[in-house]
């Protein structure tokens, strides 16, 4: 069992996630970021007319399915590279971008849902009948007609998409105490031979795993 942990920095490369295979680098990041934030006027003017046909529907939900992926994909690059080394501030920030960024694409699409039940079960299941691409999303409309009672108008939809930034600020700030601020004295063997605590090695440190 190591004594010391290493900074990220210092631990040899192949013994670290690839994040070259997600994004090149942080400039990389960065422009995939704006790039879905500019794209979400394409989103937008769905708004009100995905039960125009089947055709829009389709073209709609294609549209919010490749913006919510974009999004989740830069929200957990910035999540994965702040999490392997809390104390890094310019991680911490890129936490706080995509989580920005991630609220804002939440409002856009909350339109989806109130609109998928004001169509109607009955239509839908001819559109999907009709159309085998649109029928891909079966399993989700089935899911969302099965909780309807909990879906509410599109604009507190929205509103409630817009909470996702300022609501995950406490949790953002817990983590930064628990994982970065808070130091742990060493632990110490029955020989006196100390071992770095962290969050990360705690357990196997207790337990004395390899």
């Amino acid at each position: 069992m190591a004594t010391t942990i290493p900074a990220r920095s210092k631990v040899n490369k192949k013994y670290t996630w690839n994040a070259e295979s997600v994004y090149k680098s942080p400039k990389e990041w960065e422009a995939a970021l704006k790039a879905v934030i500019n794209d979400i006027p394409k989103v937008k003017k769905f708004e009100g007319k995905l039960g125009e046909s089947a055709a829009t529907l389709l073209k709609g939900y294609t549209a919010i399915e490749d913006l919510i992926l974009r999004a989740q994909t830069i929200y957990m690059y910035a999540q994965f590279a702040y999490a392997v080394d809390t104390t890094n501030q310019a991680s911490g920030a890129m936490v706080g971008k995509a989580g920005g960024m991630f609220g804002q694409v939440a409002a856009a699409v909350a339109f989806l849902n109130p609109e998928l039940l004001k169509i109607g079960r009955k239509k839908l299941n001819t559109w999907m009948k009709e159309n085998k691409k649109l029928a891909v999303y079966e399993q989700a409309i089935d899911d969302l007609f099965r909780q309807q009672a909990h879906v509410r108008s599109g604009e507190v939809e929205e509103i409630l998409g817009m909470l996702a930034d300022p609501f995950i600020g406490p949790s953002n700030s817990t983590s930064m105490l628990v994982n970065a601020d808070f130091k742990f004295a060493p632990a110490v063997d029955s020989k006196g031979k100390k071992y770095d605590v962290t969050q990360g090695n705690f357990y196997s440190t207790l337990f004395g795993a390899p």
